[in-house]
């Protein structure tokens, strides 16, 4: 019988254990469910666009990435539940009425320009697309 190495009891490499919050507020596993998020093209495409402008409604969201806003509601939950966007209501012309805004976490921007947006520089900057 094997082993699941996936399991969250495995005791980590003391490497990674040293680059935890050392607060202990974020585990390996939180890491992993934001890289996860983030690998869908959709949740990308928000989270840089929330990244590189202002806050944005859902349906100014959904316009800019092409879905339906019931469709981009599911991955901005998603974003939201594992710490990528936030949301925050504002009032609209100095009324009552309240439109809820998203923008990019400090996590958000960080796992964009130190994941995905970093690879496709560093790709980009080699002529035969080689990371070398």
């Amino acid at each position: 019988m094997t082993m699941d190495s996936s399991t969250t009891d495995d005791p980590l490499p003391s490497d990674l254990e040293d680059h935890l919050s050392p607060s202990g507020d974020r585990t390996l596993e939180d890491y992993l469910a934001m890289q996860d998020a983030i690998g869908d093209r959709t949740r990308f495409l928000v989270v840089y666009l929330l990244a590189n402008d202002d806050p944005r409604t859902s349906a100014q969201l959904a316009d800019r990435v092409g879905v339906r806003a019931n469709t981009l509601h599911y991955h901005l939950n998603k974003l939201e539940d594992v710490g990528l966007v936030r949301k925050r209501r504002e009032a609209v012309n100095g009324t009552d009425v309240r439109d809820t805004h998203y923008e990019a976490t400090d996590a958000g921007r960080e796992i964009l320009e130190h994941g995905v947006v970093r690879l496709i520089r560093r790709t980009d900057d080699s002529p035969d697309g080689s990371d070398s």
